[in-house]
């Protein structure tokens, strides 16, 4: 599989995955009650219960941290020429303004 593609993949699951980090973190955080002493009336659970949203969370989280250390090998390369030119601007590499 082209480079590229690979990239891309691994982009886009990242965004995928961010959203669901982001909601199963917000539901809970928001929308469900916590502690013994919930107040009546609110209902124990939206989709799924408040520990099953924070272990969603929690794996979401896992993944998310081994998309990013794939992204960051896949642009290995990019990084270190660019801190390069930030370090030493003179370098013929360096993208000029």
């Amino acid at each position: 599989m082209p480079r590229w593609k690979i990239n891309y993949l691994v982009d886009l699951l990242l965004f995928l995955n961010f959203i669901l980090l982001a909601v199963s973190g917000l539901i809970p955080w928001l929308f469900l009650p916590k502690g013994r002493y919930a107040p009546r009336g609110v209902s124990p659970d939206l989709i799924f219960s408040r520990q099953d949203w924070l272990q969603i969370h929690r794996w979401s989280a896992l993944v998310f941290l081994f998309l990013v250390i794939i992204h960051f090998c896949l642009h290995w390369d990019w990084i270190v020429k660019m801190t390069r030119c930030l370090l030493l601007p003179r370098e013929k590499e360096c993208p000029r303004e």
